[in-house]
Formats: C-alpha cells, sequence, structure tokens
C-alpha cells in the first residue's frame, strides 16, 4: 500500500498541478535557450539561435508557458485556501492547462520536425527538446488534475 500524495480540499492530487505549473515555466523559459546551431558560421564556428530569435512560434509558446504558470499557480493557491474559486473555474483553468499546453507542444513540435528558413544551415539544439518536454510534461499535469478534479 502506498502513501498518499499531497491532496487538494476535495480529495484530488496537487501533484499534476506543480507538474503543470513547473512545466508552464520550463516552457517559458526554453524559448531563450538555444533552438538551433548554425552549422556553418564564420569562422566555420557554430553558433546558436534561441527559440526568441529564430522563429515566431516560439514567441507563442512563451506565451502559452505564462498562461500555462498562471492557471496552475491559481490552481495552487486555491487548493491551499489561499484563494476561493469555485468548482466551475477550477475545471476551466485545468482545461485552459491542457489546451496551451496542447498548442505549445503541437506548435514546438512543428518547429522540431520543419527548420526554419534556411534549415539546410541549422541543427536542432537542446533548448528544442527542453521546450517540447516542458510542453509535453505540462500536458500531463493539466490531464492529471482534469481526472482527480473534485
Amino acid at each position: 500500500m502506498t502513501a498518499p500524495g499531497p491532496t487538494t480540499r476535495g480529495g484530488g492530487s496537487t501533484l499534476p498541478v506543480y507538474a503543470a505549473f513547473v512545466g508552464g515555466l520550463a516552457l517559458a523559459g526554453s524559448v531563450f535557450l538555444p533552438w538551433y546551431s548554425v552549422n556553418i558560421a564564420p569562422p566555420f564556428e557554430a553558433g546558436t539561435l534561441s527559440g526568441w530569435d529564430a522563429t515566431a512560434f516560439a514567441r507563442v509558446a512563451m506565451v502559452l508557458g505564462v498562461i500555462i504558470a498562471l492557471a496552475a499557480g491559481a490552481l495552487l493557491l486555491a487548493d491551499r485556501a489561499m484563494v476561493r474559486l469555485d468548482a466551475p473555474v477550477r475545471l476551466a483553468l485545468a482545461w485552459a492547462i491542457v489546451v496551451a499546453a496542447v498548442v505549445a507542444a503541437a506548435l514546438v513540435g512543428f518547429r522540431l520536425v520543419v527548420l526554419p528558413d534556411p534549415a539546410e544551415l541549422l541543427s536542432r539544439h537542446v533548448g528544442l527538446y527542453v521546450a517540447m518536454a516542458a510542453a509535453v510534461v505540462a500536458a500531463l499535469g493539466g490531464l492529471g488534475r482534469l481526472a482527480t478534479h473534485d
């Protein structure tokens, strides 16, 4: 028998909300990490491009990460009885987390598959993978909250 995790006032677990919160913050921060490396740069040294500099999709993903973090933060405050949110509002916030995370994962996934122009000069870098992982974690956190919703 396992010990139960942290719970909300209604009995649902707060662990998925923490995951969504961290995923949203990581998604927003990953936009400033290197997403692409330039294969040919003077004098033949690899340069990097952050998501912010490389594509507008990254900027949208950053906004979605902030939305995820704010929605998850509101749910965490409600779970700790610091703010009062009715059940329909908590449900709407959980859905907002899921939708924003899925849209962010789609945008980042698109840029993972389709490199920006000039694509032949670029290769993928760590920030792109961090953004994708953060979007997936946030989506799973939102889905976890929906599954344990009171």
